[in-house]
């Protein structure tokens, strides 16, 4: 979503893209109400395709945080891609790979959280995370619904829709990818 959101959110603000993520959460589940009647239009080429072209999508938005984030890039270049982010960075890859090859149970399915959990750890140190906004704030408050409001466009909404559509079409090629290269058979309908 990342692709369609960051336009949205700096051409209409953000009340629109919330609008779009609504409608999209409601393209959603009417897709998923109905899959098991429509998962024949998506064989293992066309979902293949999709979470290839999402992950190379991404590819550039991991370098960019691996380096420390687009606000470092554009505001401290100086700061971006050093040692101390690229360390981070990649202690955090491999953590999660080692956990992930490593371990077993629960702790091998989690080895994303973990290696997030291991990066956080470290970047405390590292002098990277800022608690000043915790501090000061209050122990107790509530929430403000609709802070930023909530709109709708027709152009938001399209786009909005159609990435809805993109991801489950990723998310019924991750599942089989998972059910065919792990287990060796295609995905139950209540998978």
């Amino acid at each position: 979503f990342l692709t369609v959101s960051i336009p949205i959110a700096k051409t209409f603000g953000l009340g629109t893209l919330f609008g779009g993520a609504l409608f999209a959460g409601i393209v959603q589940f009417g897709l998923g109400a109905i899959l098991k009647k429509i998962r024949h239009w998506f064989p293992p080429i066309v979902t293949g395709v999709v979470v290839l072209v999402i992950g190379i999508s991404l590819m550039k938005v991991a370098l960019i945080y691996a380096g420390g984030g687009k606000w470092l890039m554009d505001n401290k270049p100086e700061l971006f891609a050093s040692g101390k982010q690229l360390f981070l960075a990649i202690t955090v890859l491999l953590v999660t790979l080692g956990i992930h090859q490593f371990a077993k149970g629960f702790l091998a399915m989690a080895s994303i959280l973990s290696g997030l959990v291991v990066g956080y750890l470290l970047a405390i140190p590292l002098g990277m995370v800022n608690f000043e906004a915790v501090a000061s704030a209050s122990w107790f408050a509530f929430p403000t619904p609709l802070k930023f409001g909530i709109r709708f466009n027709v152009a938001t909404l399209l786009a909005m829709g159609i990435m809805a559509l993109i991801t489950t079409i990723d998310s019924v090629g991750d599942i089989a990818g998972i059910t065919i290269g792990g287990a060796g058979r295609e995905p139950t309908d209540k998978e």
